[in-house]
């Protein structure tokens, strides 16, 4: 008696294989239909959106004054600019502008440049003297009466945050202003 069942069990498990097997073996497509909504969705009224969509942006500003002998090539004479926050955006408007005190008797390059604050790559620029992953802006200053100088960048950001330098390799002081606009 105990094996009628048993029997029974295998003969219907033989059934599902071999309709199973001719499902699998059928070539042709089968033609589906899908029901999601009985009608189109019906929208009445007006659709739009008014003013100004605003998106995250930060503003900073530094004022700081570069003295003659600070160069871009050697960053352990670069002014110390303090160190900005980036995190969450992903683009930097760098604007530069300042003025010389004096008048221009050698040109050259006045300039901001921003160092990720990321401990590999700060050790490089403490040991090494060499700038990994900068994000800059430099104006040059040609004209021998030219007092008043400025520039812009615009960078994708890549680090939650930067150490900021100046650097001034021309042969006077100079007040500079930085302006930093960040946004995503």
């Amino acid at each position: 008696m105990r094996a009628q069942p048993f029997i029974a069990t295998l003969a219907l498990a033989g059934a599902l294989f071999a309709s199973a097997g001719s499902v699998f073996a059928q070539e042709a497509a089968q033609p589906v239909t899908v029901i999601n909504f009985p009608e189109v969705q019906k929208i009445e009224g007006r659709i739009g959106v008014e003013g100004t969509i605003l998106h995250a942006s930060t503003f900073r500003k530094l004022e700081v004054v570069v003295t003659p002998g600070s160069p871009r090539e050697s960053p352990v004479q670069m002014v110390d600019g303090g160190w900005l926050s980036t995190e969450g955006f992903t683009a930097a408007l760098l604007s530069l502008q300042g003025e010389l005190r004096g008048t221009l008797g050698q040109a050259g390059q006045i300039g901001a440049v921003l160092v990720p604050r990321e401990k590999a790559i700060t050790e490089v620029l403490d040991e090494r003297g060499e700038i990994l992953f900068p994000l800059e802006v430099t104006a040059s200053l040609t004209q021998p009466k030219q007092d008043l100088f400025s520039a812009q960048s615009h960078l994708s950001v890549a680090f939650p945050a930067y150490q900021i330098f100046f650097y001034n390799s021309t042969d006077k002081t100079a007040v500079v202003n930085l302006y930093v606009y960040l946004t995503h």
